[in-house]
C-alpha cells in the first residue's frame, strides 16, 4: 500500500473516531432537551387539569360565562400543545435511538478485524496485505495464498486475534478457513500460532512447505483437532519433511476409523515439487479421501510403488505420472484394477509403450514410443500427439483429438478413422496427403482445425 493511501486510511479512521464524539455529544443534548421537555408537558397537564376544575366551579355562574368560554378556548389550546408536545418527544426518542444505534455501529466498527488489522499494521512500520484486508472484512475466508506475506504483516494478523478477548467481537464472523502463502519460511511461525488463535478454523492450505518448517507446520496440525481439511500446494520438501507431514494426516484417518478423533480429509496432493529419493517415502500416501494424486517428476517411482498408492487410496480419480521414467508397461495393470481413475497423464513415461486402459476417459499423451493405443472408454487425448508409431489404435469413444508436426498418410487416417465418435479434430503444422480419405468416414465431425498444415487442396475440403 502506498504512503498516500496509508495517510489516508488513517485519516479514514481519525475522521470516525471525530464522528463517534460528535454523536455522542449530540445524543446527551438530545437526551437533556428530551428531560426539558417532559418536565414542560407535566406542567402543561396541571395547567390544564386547574383551567378545567375552574371550569366545573363557573359553568353555573351566568356572570362568569365570559370567562368560561376563554377557558374553554385556552382548554383546546392547551390540548393542542399537549398533543404536538407529545408528537415531538415521540420524534425525539425515535431520533435518539438512531443516535445510539449509529454510535453502537462507530464502536464495533472501530474493533472490527479489518480495523484492528490496519492499526497493527501501521504499528509494526509496514504496509497491510491487501488480501488479509479484504478478507477480514468481507468473508469469513482469510486467504491470501496467491500472494505471500511478509513476517510483519503476518504477526499483524496474529495480534488481531490475539486482542481479540479485549475488544467487542460482535460483529466478528467465525473465520472457518485459511489459505496462505508465506515469504520466508520463517512465517510459518506464525501460521502455526494462528491455527491455536482461530479455533473455529476447519480448513487450511499451505502454499509452498519447505523441510524447514514442515515439522513445526506438522505439530501444529496434530494438535488441532479443529481442522478436517488440509490442502498442501507445491509442497518443496525432502522424504524427511514430507513424511511429517503425511504421518499427521495417516494419524488421524486411524483415530477416526477407531472413533477417537476427527478425519483430516486431504483430497489433493502435489509432491512434483518435493525431493522424493527414498522410496519409503510412497508408502506413506494412503487414504480413503485422496481424489487428485500430482507425482509427476519423481524419478525414483516403480510400478510396486504405484500399485500400491492405488491400493491403499481407492477415491483416486486424476493421476499425474509425467515423466516418471521408472514406470513400465506393468503399471497399467495395476490402473486397469482402479474403476473409479478417470483422467491419467502419462507424458514422457518413455518406459510405457502399451497402452492398454480399461476405464480411463481422458488421457494426457504424446504418444511418444507408444505402440499399442488401447482404451475402450476414452473420450479425449487431452496432449497433442506428436508421435504416430502405432502399430494398434483402439479408442471407438474418442470425441477430441490434437495432431502436432506429424506426416499424415492414408495409413494414420485408416486407424483414427475407426473412432466414429470423433467430433473435434486439430491438425496444426502437419504434412497431409489424403484427408478426404478420412473426412468420408467422420460422420459425427462438428470441429476440423487445419491450422499451418500443408497438402491440403479444394477437393478435400
Amino acid at each position: 500500500m502506498s504512503t498516500e493511501a496509508t495517510d489516508q486510511a488513517i485519516e479514514v479512521i481519525k475522521r470516525s473516531e471525530a464522528d463517534f464524539k460528535a454523536k455522542s455529544l449530540e445524543a446527551d443534548q438530545l437526551r437533556q432537551k428530551l428531560a426539558s421537555t417532559q418536565l414542560d408537558l407535566e406542567k402543561t397537564k396541571t395547567l390544564l387539569k386547574k383551567a378545567e376544575n375552574a371550569q366545573l366551579v363557573l359553568r353555573d355562574d351566568a356572570t362568569k360565562k365570559q370567562l368560561i368560554e376563554h377557558l374553554t378556548l385556552e382548554n383546546k389550546r392547551l390540548k393542542r400543545e399537549v398533543d404536538n408536545t407529545v408528537r415531538h418527544t415521540s420524534e425525539m426518542q425515535s431520533a435518539l435511538r438512531s443516535k445510539d444505534a449509529m454510535a453502537g455501529d462507530l464502536v464495533r466498527e472501530h474493533d472490527s478485524p479489518s480495523a484492528l488489522y490496519l492499526s497493527y499494521s501501521f504499528a509494526a512500520g509496514t504496509d497491510p496485505h491487501i488480501g488479509i484486508l479484504r478478507s477480514l472484512h468481507n468473508s469469513d475466508v482469510i486467504d491470501f495464498q496467491h500472494e505471500p506475506a511478509n513476517y510483519q504483516q503476518l504477526n499483524a494478523l496474529c495480534d488481531v486475534f490475539r486482542m481479540k478477548n479485549s475488544v467487542n467481537t460482535a460483529a466478528w464472523k467465525e473465520f472457518t478457513r485459511l489459505a496462505v502463502s508465506v515469504e520466508a519460511q520463517e512465517g510459518y511461525h506464525l501460521v502455526a500460532e494462528l491455527i491455536r488463535l482461530i479455533p473455529s478454523l476447519v480448513s487450511v492450505c499451505f502454499v509452498g512447505i519447505e523441510d524447514s518448517l514442515a515439522a513445526t507446520v506438522a505439530s501444529s496440525l496434530a494438535e488441532a483437532d479443529n481442522i478436517q481439511q488440509l490442502e498442501l500446494p507445491r509442497l518443496a520438501v525432502s522424504d524427511v519433511g514430507f513424511q511429517q507431514l503425511m504421518k499427521v494426516v495417516n494419524n488421524r484417518e486411524i483415530l477416526a476409523r477407531e472413533g477417537s478423533g476427527k478425519l483430516m480429509i486431504v483430497r489433493e496432493l502435489d509432491i512434483s515439487g518435493a525431493d522424493i529419493v527414498h522410496t519409503d517415502s510412497y508408502g506413506v500416501i494412503r487414504g480413503q479421501c485422496i481424489t487428485h494424486l500430482n507425482l509427476s517428476g519423481c524419478k525414483t517411482l516403480l510400478d510396486k510403488h504405484l500399485g500400491e498408492i492405488l491400493r491403499s487410496s481407492p477415491a483416486i480419480t486424476f493421476l499425474d505420472v509425467a515423466y516418471c521414467t521408472g514406470l513400465t508397461e506393468d503399471t497399467t495393470l495395476f490402473l486397469n484394477t482402479s474403476p473409479q481413475l478417470c483422467e491419467v497423464n502419462m507424458l514422457g513415461c518413455t518406459g510405457v509403450t502399451k497402452l492398454k486402459l480399461s476405464h480411463v476417459r481422458t488421457l494426457h499423451t504424446d504418444l511418444n514410443g507408444v505402440s499399442f493405443l488401447d482404451c475402450p472408454e476414452l473420450t479425449k487425448i487431452a496432449s497433442p500427439v506428436t508421435s504416430f508409431q502405432l502399430v494398434s489404435w483402439s479408442t471407438p469413444k474418442v470425441e477430441e483429438l490434437t495432431l502436432q508436426r506429424l506426416s499424415l498418410t492414408g495409413r494414420e487416417f485408416e486407424m483414427i478413422s475407426t473412432s466414429a465418435n470423433l467430433t473435434h479434430l486439430s491438425l496444426i503444422n502437419c504434412r497431409v496427403n489424403n484427408l478426404d480419405s478420412l473426412l468420408r468416414k467422420m460422420r459425427k465431425l462438428i470441429k476440423l482445425s487445419l491450422h499451418s498444415c500443408s497438402g491440403v487442396n479444394d477437393n478435400d475440403i
